[in-house]
């Protein structure tokens, strides 16, 4: 006797999947993730973030008071994410984290058009699989926002298979979500672009009329551009709006290139790691168009998202590892189709698992032991210097975590040391930084922080500014050992002179052997 599954059981047995694969996601996400848990200087961006959040809340207003170059998007969730108390580092990466788990299950949901459920949920593991080896095991920019891209994603996979009802709709909330994550990462834009054209061009193969899709492409844009316009508009009616515009939009492209050999490196590495997911993601587009012309448009759709990722990768002319997290996103989608194939699709995910073990990122857990005993002891002395002598912290270069732990009065607005240090930004951070640096130490700082030595090249004429400033006024007074962004660092700590005879070293003293 055969037994029938109803529309009411079938859509039982979806909520309990559904259910179960939030659970599956939440557990590896927690897994990958647990290496960087607590670490204070798992990235130098987390730590300006959680700086320039922290520092609006008592009242400082981004680009003017403290500088960066993100938009306030990101500031704003960091701001809210101070709220939650503590220093913030845990705070953001449980949020982060929770981030994460969304935009797989996005990606899960995504998949779903292209391959069966169990395919489509080791797609959502896939992509937390990926994150810590491109720097997004912690609370980079990428992962907060991936999830209005994907979302932004979902929406237009969507109005692929719904009739021209949805389509206004869709589009307007597909396009305002891509507005939200181009407050977060200005680079964005790119995949919002192409966004709008996907939309306009199914509107047009729907029937639309020339007026209607232009009508659609004034809609689109403006629910875009709505939110960064709205930010504008509260910076000009401040009387800020040059500070913001500088920042946003004009430094982002004033900024050097870093050094050709750190591109090349750079360029290597999301080659090689991103190579198992994009031979997946290759595979999987293999079986679809074997199978036939059903998905033909969705397939379209996925292959310009991916060439628009990349666009935005590489659009910038300087490389960090987290700039590779948006190709995820299409890839792990694309991948589904492979890891839906039986017997031979869990495999191929078990592979990819045991490459990611294999590179080593989420067994990072004594790295990350020793950053948050190294970073204590370096702000028990810090702390202890200022309360006896007064006086402001400079963190010239090195973890700008320390104007946090040590509750330390800055003297620049510029908190990413880089910002002053390395020559890449010395045209592109709005003002003269000699001069800055000059005025930062005028002040007379009690503790000034730099690595013993520097991970980029530095910027001879500000390094030459403050070398013979310390020489002159400060002992190097304490030197610690640990690893910031998983590098073995030698951080100095100077203090100013207040005594006869003080060891003032003509050169920093080399690391020692582990």
């Amino acid at each position: 006797m055969g037994v029938t599954m109803t529309g009411s059981t079938r859509a039982l047995d979806a909520r309990w999947f559904g259910l179960l694969s939030i659970l599956v996601l939440v557990v590896v996400a927690v897994i990958t993730r647990a290496a960087a848990f607590g670490n204070p200087v798992y990235s130098g961006d987390d730590q300006v973030y959680l700086v320039i959040g922290q520092s609006m809340l008592h009242g400082d207003l981004p680009y003017v008071d403290v500088w960066d170059r993100k938009p306030l998007g990101l500031f704003i969730i960091y701001a809210g994410i101070s709220l939650l108390g503590g220093l913030g580092v845990v705070q953001s990466q449980i949020v982060a984290g929770g981030f994460a788990v969304a935009t797989a299950f996005v990606i899960m949901r995504i998949s779903t058009r292209f391959s069966g459920p169990s395919g489509a949920l080791m797609a959502g593991v896939a992509y937390l699989l990926a994150l810590p080896m491109f720097a997004g095991a912690s609370a980079n920019a990428p992962i907060f926002y991936d999830l209005p891209v994907a979302l932004a994603a979902l929406l237009i996979v969507r109005t692929f298979e719904d009739d021209r009802r949805s389509m206004w709709g869709n589009a307007a909330a597909a396009t305002a979500l891509a507005g939200i994550a181009l407050t977060i990462k200005q680079t964005v834009f790119v995949e919002a672009s192409f966004f709008g054209l996907a939309l306009l061009w199914l509107a047009r193969s729907r029937g639309a009329t020339l007026p209607n899709l232009a009508m659609l492409a004034f809609a689109m844009l403006f629910a875009g551009l709505l939110p960064t316009g709205l930010i504008a508009l509260g910076y000009y009616i401040n009387g800020h709006f040059e500070a913001y515009w500088y920042s946003n939009f004009l430094s982002v492209f004033r900024k050097g290139p870093d050094a050709g050999l750190s591109q090349i490196a750079g360029s290597f590495y999301l080659s090689f790691f991103m190579s198992p997911l994009a031979a997946f993601a290759w595979m999987g587009f293999r079986d679809r168009s074997k199978a036939g012309p059903a998905n033909r448009e969705m397939d379209t759709f996925l292959i310009g998202w991916l060439v628009a990722a990349f666009i935005g990768v590489v659009i910038i002319p300087r490389f960090y590892d987290h700039y590779g997290i948006p190709l995820l996103l299409p890839l792990c989608t694309s991948a589904s189709t492979l890891f839906d194939r039986k017997p031979r699709g869990l495999p191929f995910a078990l592979s990819f698992a045991i490459f990611v073990i294999g590179q080593g990122s989420i067994l990072r857990f004594a790295e990350t032991a020793r950053a948050k005993k190294g970073v204590d002891v370096a702000s028990s002395f810090i702390d202890a210097e200022l309360r006896a002598h007064g006086g402001c912290l400079y963190v010239a270069d090195g973890p700008s975590i320390l104007y946090l732990t040590t509750h330390a009065c800055r003297l620049t607005k510029f908190v990413f040391p880089d910002h002053l240090a390395i020559p890449s930004e010395a045209t592109g951070i709005g003002t003269d930084s000699v001069a800055e640096i000059r005025q930062i130490l005028d002040h007379r700082p009690s503790v000034i922080v730099v690595r013993g030595r520097p991970v980029m090249a530095r910027n001879l004429a500000t390094w030459a500014v403050l070398k013979a400033r310390l020489h002159m006024d400060y002992c190097l007074s304490r030197s610690y050992y640990f690893p910031v962004d998983y590098r073995n660092q030698r951080i100095n700590i100077w203090t100013r002179r207040t005594r006869p005879s003080c060891y003032v070293p003509t050169d920093p003293p080399p690391p020692p052997r582990d």
